[in-house]
């Protein structure tokens, strides 16, 4: 059997919710502010990497010490104080895979145990480290696939049958939400050169309000859209859950990604790059034409099922 380990989030929520055969255990998402949990971590960081205490509730604790030793546990995130935990509640778990769904770049800043701290290569340092805990690393990136040894699945959605429909009415030709993440002058620059073409929606959320918009209102809106923007982060070449969303929902997509042309669901029908050498001629052309529907072998590709089924396949094949 398969086992998720995720944060509740309410993507998390629309991606691995009452899945089929799938085990989907949802980590509530808490600081740790008691100070039981507060002193676990500075103990953790700070002193000695080897004291060991349960961080999460009883009955998540409870589920995971009775997952069988020959079924898999899929850990999608990349928290090293979570990995630690997991190597010891999981230990007699021999199929566990870490499936890191950011950038490797994203956790160099990340706190963790002592000896790690003033590794040059932090990014890799980390990666290293969680897979001596005992996972299988995976990624969602192509680029940190080859640069870390990881195994690579890309980025995944969830099909549900109002998506395939087709609409020609919009509320908004283009739509950005996502949060600033070092992309502003990026964001903007998308924003000035596709007012030209018809009405933006462009939404940075606030760092000081991570839940100003919830994802299945977030899934309304773009519902209302006729381009979705994919915006990456720098040195990014996986898609972000944005590539996804036009992908599944039918929506023609503009991104600065280069590499989306490498996908199997390419299409220049449906999908722009978006750079500081494309014209306006350019632009307006894709505009114009029409949308081509993405047959549903290309979208099961991609669908959460496949990528869970990949990475239990890779799993009991390492161990």
């Amino acid at each position: 059997m398969i086992h998720v380990l995720i944060s509740h989030y309410e993507l998390s929520d629309f991606l691995f919710k009452d899945l089929k055969d799938i085990d989907t255990i949802f980590v509530p998402v808490r600081k740790h502010n008691t100070f039981i949990h507060r002193a676990i971590k500075a103990i953790y960081y700070h002193i000695y990497d080897k004291v060991y205490s349960y961080c999460y509730p009883v009955d998540i604790v409870k589920r995971l010490k009775e997952i069988s030793s020959e079924d898999c546990l899929i850990v999608v995130g990349e928290d090293t104080y979570n990995f630690w935990v997991l190597s010891h509640l999981c230990k007699h778990v021999k199929n566990k895979v870490a499936y890191f769904w950011n950038p490797c770049v994203s956790i160099e800043n990340q706190k963790t145990c002592r000896q790690l701290q003033k590794t040059e290569d932090r990014a890799k340092a980390i990666v290293e480290y969680i897979r001596n805990l005992g996972f299988t690393m995976a990624t969602f990136d192509s680029s940190d696939a080859v640069k870390y040894n990881m195994y690579y699945y890309p980025q995944f959605y969830r099909s549900y049958p109002e998506q395939t429909e087709l609409t020609e009415k919009y509320d908004y030709d283009f739509y950005f939400c996502g949060r600033d993440k070092g992309r502003k002058t990026l964001i903007d620059f998308f924003q000035k050169r596709l007012s030209k073409f018809g009405k933006c929606k462009f939404i940075i959320i606030p760092e000081s309000n991570p839940d100003f918009m919830g994802y299945y209102d977030y899934i309304d809106e773009v519902k209302k859209a006729k381009v979705l923007c994919e915006i990456g982060q720098k040195g990014q070449t996986g898609l972000t859950i944005r590539a996804l969303e036009a992908l599944f929902f039918n929506k023609k997509m503009i991104t600065t990604n280069e590499y989306v042309k490498q996908m199997d669901f390419y299409n220049p029908a449906n999908i722009l790059v978006l750079n500081q050498d494309t014209t306006d001629s350019e632009i307006e052309m894709f505009l114009n034409v029409k949308f081509k529907k993405y047959e549903s072998g290309i979208l099961a590709k991609y669908d959460v099922m496949s990528m869970l089924a990949s990475l239990s396949e890779v799993s009991y094949k390492k161990s």
